[in-house]
């Protein structure tokens, strides 16, 4: 790895446990506030809150990922200080894959469709093959982005320890160090990919749906491309 791909590292943060309290129970309080909202009489405005939620979130936080894989496909240093917070950003994703699943139980309210799907889009907007192939979809998009993740802290890891070992073993840490660098450029396309198909996706099913008369062939790259530059505001 040449001077010039070779990435810039910084010293990972850690989160106090005030934080961590504060955190837990505004999602405690949030979760509580749902539950009550569905089984109430605004049980759709409840799911609505829900649907808006999920979009929005998952949609940033792709978007992050996304900006990582940008800054290691292009070798781009500038954008160190806020590729940790996009990384960041984007462990979200293991939480937003296991709330996609609650819009399943919530379909009824959500999706006029369900009640009269239309004979143009019967065998499309079935429930059974939205939420499989939405699934597949976000479950692979969320594997490949930790395991970048995972190989851009190892290499940090190494990074720090470089400082700490023998001069006869700086070899065998750089030469680690590298592997990480290049499976981060190996996967970085891939979620590129992935991003594009997997939103365009979820656009198509979990919101332009929401108005099965009406279609556009460009909804799915105007969520995408939009969810990129949230998180491009976000950082």
């Amino acid at each position: 790895m040449s001077a010039a791909e070779k990435p810039q590292h910084d010293s990972p943060l850690s989160i106090s446990r005030a934080w961590i309290i504060i955190f837990s129970t505004s999602a405690l309080a949030g979760l509580l506030a749902f539950l009550w909202g569905i089984t109430g009489p605004a049980a759709l405005r409840a799911w609505q809150a829900y649907l808006i939620n999920f979009v929005y979130w998952t949609g940033l936080s792709c978007g992050a990922v996304l900006f990582v894989a940008v800054l290691n496909m292009t070798n781009a240093v500038w954008g160190r200080p806020l590729k940790r917070l996009a990384e960041a950003l984007g462990t979200f994703l293991p939480a937003s894959f296991i709330l996609f699943w609650g819009l399943y139980f919530g379909k009824e309210e959500i999706f006029p469709w369900i009640k009269d799907p239309g004979p143009e889009k019967q065998s499309w907007l079935n429930p059974g093959f939205l939420f499989a192939r939405d699934g597949v979809g976000l479950f692979l998009l969320t594997a490949f982005s930790l395991t970048l993740i995972y190989y851009s802290v190892k290499g940090d890891k190494q990074a720090v320890r470089l400082s700490n070992e023998a001069p006869a073993d700086v070899s065998t840490q750089e030469a680690q160090e590298g592997s990480c660098w290049r499976a981060q450029r190996a996967l970085s396309p891939v979620i590129g990919i992935l991003y594009a198909f997997v939103l365009s996706l979820l656009a198509f099913d979990l919101i332009m749906s929401l108005d099965p008369h009406w279609y556009s062939t460009l909804f799915g790259a105007y969520y995408f491309m939009g969810s990129f530059y949230l998180a491009l505001a976000a950082l």
